[in-house]
């Protein structure tokens, strides 16, 4: 939906068809819902992150894509167009890993406010080795010091232990619906 909002002030008939499909597919699974059933073998939170790198034709920005767990059940999500062009997947997956890290503070807090212990770091999964390590290795390289400061964040979200940081192959990975196009059989 927030893709077809972008065409707003020029409809052509394929967003028509877009926003066709989008409204069959809303009235087809209205009755869905989320449904929340703590498990006990649950960290109480974590994280799921991914990014579709230079996924828009027109700017060639990518997508960020998060999903949130509290004991398992998904409480936040969010899909963005990242605000500046990443030069590899490497460094739009960390920049939807630093995207991730502010939810993840912002969820302890509310969670700490309602009275939730949180001692333990919140994890992080990603499903990009590269993103990994950069978020773990200190030392500037020729290939990330033109990343913006503001996304060397997770890493010293990840020094200071309020999170953690492990890799989830991509099958597994529930952030990939907000940033790819899945199969139909995935939605089912």
């Amino acid at each position: 939906a927030s893709l077809l909002g972008t065409f707003n002030a020029a409809w052509g008939s394929h967003q028509v068809a877009a926003a066709k499909h989008l409204l069959r597919y809303l009235r087809g699974t209205a009755t869905h819902g989320l449904t929340f059933k703590p498990q006990s073998d649950a960290s109480m939170l974590d994280g799921l992150t991914d990014a579709n790198w230079a996924a828009c034709q027109d700017s060639r920005r990518s997508t960020t894509g998060y999903v949130f767990r509290v004991l398992g059940n998904t409480i936040s999500w969010k899909s963005k167009k990242q605000t500046t062009v990443a030069l590899s997947t490497m460094e739009a997956e960390y920049m939807a890993m630093s995207d991730a890290a502010r939810q993840a503070i912002f969820l302890r807090n509310l969670l700490q406010d309602f009275g939730k212990d949180m001692q333990l770091p919140t994890q992080l999964l990603s499903d990009s080795n590269s993103a990994l390590a950069l978020a773990d290795d200190p030392v500037h390289h020729d290939r990330s010091k033109h990343i913006d400061i503001r996304h060397h964040f997770v890493r010293d979200q990840l020094r200071a232990g309020t999170i953690t940081a492990k890799h989830v192959p991509s099958q597994d990975n529930t952030a990939d619906v907000l940033t790819k196009a899945l199969a139909r059989d995935l939605f089912f």
